[in-house]
Order: C-alpha cells, then structure tokens, then sequence
C-alpha cells in the first residue's frame, strides 16, 4: 500500500468509531489493528506520523503515541529509527484475513463429546442440585486471596439491598444467568479486555473451574488427548481425569506455551486450554506470533481453544495485552473467567463466552447440571457493575497490589538473595525460583505448618517424569497487608535456616 493510501485510512474520530467509555488511543490502535488484520495495511507499509494523526483524527499527539506503543508492544508494528513506524512482518495473519468467516460453522465441523451426544437426546426438563459454600479465610501468603478487609463492603450491600428488592430476583433464573449481569460483563470484557461478544453468548456459572467442567464434558470424548501448559492449575487435572481425557503438557518458555502446528501432538489433539495474559502461575505472556499459530491451528483442524483469564484485572504497569478471543474470527475460542478473585471467593461467580455454534449445547446442558444460579446475587453483581462500583474497586486494588508487590519482592530480595524472583507486571501473587539445594514442598509443609500459607512451584508441574523439575516458593501478597509482612517473611527465613541445618 502506497502511503496516500495509507493515510485514507484515517479520518476524523466520528460517532461510529468512538465510546465515551474508551480511552481515545484504544479507539485508534483497535482501528489501526483491525486495517493490520484485515489487510487493508499491509506488512511494511509505514503508519503516518504522530503529528499528522493527531491533526487528521482530532485527538492528541500522547493519545496516537500511546496507541502506537501499544501495537508495537503487541507485535503488530516497529519502530525502525530515524524511519518511523511500521507495520510489522507479520507472516502469521492468515486467521485473521476473514478466510474463516465469524459464526458461520456448519454441523459437520462441530465437535462434540458422548456425554454431549447423550444431552441432546434427553427432555428439555429443569432439575436442580444444591450447592455448597465455600468458606473464605485471610492467610499470611495465601495465593489467590484478595485482600478482603479493603473490600467496598457499603456498596455491595447497597447493591445486594437493590437485588432484593427486585421481584425479578426471586423468580427461576435463565440457564445461562441473569440478563443485567450477562450484559454488563459483556460491556466490560470488551473494553478492558477486547473480548467482542453478545449478551446471548455469555453464561454465567459458578466460577472459571465450572465453565472449563462444562466445556470439557460437552466437547472432549473419552480417550481424546487434550493439550494444556506444562505448568498450571491442578483443577484442570482433575476435570480431565474425570471425563478419561489423555492429557498432554506442552512446554513453556518467556513467551509463554511453546506451539507447534505441525507437532505430531497437535495434529492428534482438538481441545487446548491455556492461560495467554498471564500463565498459571509463572505469569508469562503469550506472544503474538505464537497467539496466531494457535489460531491458525484451531481452524485448520477444526479445535477448540478454551482460554482462562483468571486474573487479567490487576496488570499494574502498562496496558493489559488483549484477550485471544478478541483475535479469533473463526469462533474457535471458548473465554472464561472469574469474579472470585477480584471481589471475593465466596462470591461464587463466574462467566464464560461462547461460540454462537455451541450456545444451544450449552445452555441445554446446564439447565441438567445446576438448574441456574442464585437470582439476587447475579442482579446484585450486575447493579454493581452498571453503577460502576466494580471498576472503582479494581482501580483501587491495582494501586494496593501493586504496593504490596513491591514491599513483598523487596522482603524476599533482602532476606533471600539466592532466591530468583520471576519477572511480573501484575497477579496476585509472586514466584520466586529456588536452587537445587532446596525442597520448596519441604519448605511449604512447614511453613504452612507454621501459620504461612504458600504454595510449591513443582506441586503445579504436570508430566514430571520427562522434564526436570522446577522447584519454587509462590507467595500472594494481594490479601496480605504490608506491616504484617516482615513477620512472615522473618518465619520463612526461620524455616528454611532450620531446614538446611538438617540436610
């Protein structure tokens, strides 16, 4: 593409490309990324300048330099000095040319499961099964718990106060959730997360690990080998165990899941469940280029990819790398996610976004397995949302988690040198990778023993009989406050002095 051509592309921000809710250089690096990805700009083609956006598109010259680093953070263009910017030589775009188009899947190319195949020849009756509470507990270190005494306790209960009020509420919710709480998290995940769905494809469910139960049963047959990352949450395991999935681990590096297409694996397998913001619990990123290369997979062989934002919300430094949903024109990706850890575990609430294709499948599915959630507590999530108490709460816990991070890597840095701290701009918690001459499972049976409550890196490894071993220390600092901290990391030099004394 010529550059006149080129600087066409840009006109004045109008009504059709702006939300008052959105920042104006994301309106301008999703304009920039969607002419990238549907061919419009082309590889090398150089972007106008900084100065000349700024006067075309009315917005300021920060806002088009902020968009621009945000695409080259992504992979989507460089820098090249004393040239400008250019879009990137990305080879890897086939899946997003619109060769596969969006939501057009025939039922010859979606695959189900037994169990699925059993569902579809069951009566649409309602049934429900009870429920238990989950009891939630502050723990010195304890991963994944938000800090729960700086929770805007006046504005839930307002909110829940409104939920009950609302005759709604009391009547037999939807298979797939409440229509206010659907809808709100649709507005939300797209944009903060550029999640692009429906209200119709969001389902609510009670947390991430019900959503990965449900799409596993419905599209994973017995005996059918389903990749994940080498490193990850065991409740997967357990989810794959139970339905006889052969499970693979794939590697993983500072780029996140090592992928390749044509691998033997990859060719055998149709479902892979990855965590690309941020790898449980090492927290690397998935590269674009690898991003793609899934994508492209997924719709050469006709795949599922079931995709984990566990805890996207807290990226302290920077701008949040965009969801792989976001990316996939093919609808090949189911997204879910989790109110549990960015409000509180007894909450109980999460979501998934389907493909259009598998909406019917699932809600059917659903009614038989829990019969639909409690209506005020979804009402009372989404008049959360709508009234923006949620997003005032996430801005807060960023600038505290953040705090917290950096007192408790300072801590770890001066009480343990030898310890390496894996690099992080966001989470709820920190790894630090230890030396061969410490157990991190002997250190963490103590410890929590002890009144700690962390969590041994290698305890998350799958397949450790065919790779080495990484031994870890993984410590949560979002429910930990920071004077309560040197105490704790005062007992865990303790320990260990008193481990290696008697090895």
């Amino acid at each position: 593409m010529n550059n006149q051509s080129a600087h066409d592309l840009f006109i004045p921000l109008d009504t059709h490309l702006t939300n008052k809710n959105q920042p104006k250089y994301e309106v301008l690096y999703e304009h920039i990324k969607e002419a990238i990805c549907h061919g419009r700009l082309k590889r090398n083609d150089k972007l106008p300048s900084s100065r000349y956006l700024s006067q075309q598109m009315g917005i300021s010259r920060n806002s088009v330099i902020a968009a621009f680093d945000l695409l080259i953070e992504e992979g989507f263009a460089e820098s090249r000095q004393g040239a400008g910017t250019f879009v990137a030589g990305i080879i890897e775009l086939k899946p997003l040319l619109g060769e596969v188009k969006q939501n057009h899947l025939s039922n010859s190319v979606v695959r189900i499961s037994e169990v699925a195949q059993r569902i579809q020849t069951i009566d649409d009756q309602s049934s429900t099964k009870p429920g238990g509470l989950q009891e939630t507990t502050q723990s010195l270190f304890l991963p994944a718990q938000p800090a729960i005494s700086d929770f805007p306790l006046k504005e839930w209960h307002a909110a829940t106060a409104r939920s009950l009020r609302d005759q709604n509420a009391y009547s037999e919710q939807p298979a797939m959730g409440a229509q206010l709480l659907r809808q709100q998290i649709s507005e939300h995940l797209l944009i903060t997360r550029g999640v692009k769905c429906c209200v119709d494809q969001v389902m609510i469910t009670t947390g991430s690990q019900q959503a990965l139960a449900i799409a596993l049963n419905l599209l994973v047959t017995q005996n059918e080998t389903v990749m994940l990352e080498e490193t990850g949450y065991p409740g997967i395991d357990g989810v794959l165990t139970s339905i006889g999935a052969k499970q693979i681990a794939l590697p993983t590096d500072e780029y996140g899941l090592c992928f390749d297409a044509d691998n033997a694996i990859a060719q055998q397998a149709h479902t892979l469940i990855l965590t690309p913001s941020r790898s449980f619990p090492l927290g690397q990123t998935l590269s674009l280029k690898r991003r793609l290369a899934i994508l492209d997979w997924a719709y050469e062989t006709q795949s599922w990819v079931i995709e984990d934002d566990y805890d996207s919300e807290f990226v302290f430094n920077g701008h949040s790398i965009s969801a792989l949903q976001g990316l996939d024109t093919g609808s090949r990706v189911i997204y879910t996610g989790t109110f549990s850890r960015t409000m509180f575990p007894g909450i109980r609430l999460g979501y998934m976004v389907l493909p259009e294709a598998l909406i019917d499948l699932f809600k059917k599915y659903k009614r038989f397995v829990d019969g639909g959630l409690s209506g005020p507590q979804q009402i009372a999530m989404g008049l959360f949302m709508k009234e923006g108490g949620y997003n005032r709460h996430l801005r807060r816990m960023r600038k505290l988690y953040k705090i917290r991070k950096a007192s408790l890597d300072h801590l770890m840095q001066q009480s343990f040198p030898d310890f390496t701290l894996v690099p992080s701009s966001g989470g709820m918690h920190s790894v630090y990778l230890l030396n061969a001459s410490y157990c991190d499972q002997r250190i963490c049976e103590k410890a929590n023993a002890n009144g700690l409550d962390i969590r041994a890196l290698s305890a998350y490894q799958r397949d450790i009989l065919h790779r080495p071993v990484r031994s870890g220390l993984i410590l949560g600092y979002a429910g930990t406050p920071v004077e309560k901290m040197p105490a704790g990391v005062n007992k865990l030099q303790k320990i260990i002095k008193s481990l290696s004394k008697n090895i």
